[in-house]
């Protein structure tokens, strides 16, 4: 069962869970988007990352590396870099945090049309810092076996 906000849906287990959370801030020039993607089985969390940061210098014009620092979200370490790159659209300014939680890799990427202030990037950072985990889902079998007991 995948649970959202609205409700619940029923997902087939062979399904993967590729979903995408996207806040816009009032601005309207400025979101955070949250997702996860799968990870490659035998997969170190720092080749995750390695391979991640790889693909933004080789995928985004004009790419250039502002900051890389660490934050730590939900007790475990979390690679962040601030980066600007150029859009068909124009100027974005980016933070990237990341996570691997179990075959996940999370991603919490703060977008700015041309500028990200120092002010807005340490609001959205602390929002990013709130992070905790949450159980993870029961599969139905395992539920069975817990509910019989």
């Amino acid at each position: 069962m995948y649970q959202m906000n609205e409700g619940s849906l029923a997902i087939p287990a062979q399904w993967r869970d590729e979903s995408l959370h996207v806040f816009v801030l009032p601005d309207e020039t400025t979101n955070l988007v949250v997702n996860r993607t799968p990870t490659e089985s035998g997969q170190t969390p720092e080749s995750v990352y390695k391979k991640t940061l790889e693909q933004f210098s080789t995928h985004l014009n004009g790419y250039k590396e502002v900051l890389a620092w660490e934050l730590t979200l939900a007790g475990a370490p979390a690679p962040a870099l601030e980066y600007t790159w150029q859009s068909p659209e124009g100027q974005m300014h980016q933070v990237v945090v990341m996570q691997v939680r179990g075959s996940l890799l999370l991603t919490f990427t703060i977008t700015a049309a041309d500028v990200l202030s120092d002010i807005r990037k340490a609001e959205l950072l602390a929002v990013i810092e709130t992070f905790k985990t949450t159980e993870p889902p029961v599969a139905p079998e395992d539920k069975v076996g817990r509910d019989a007991r």
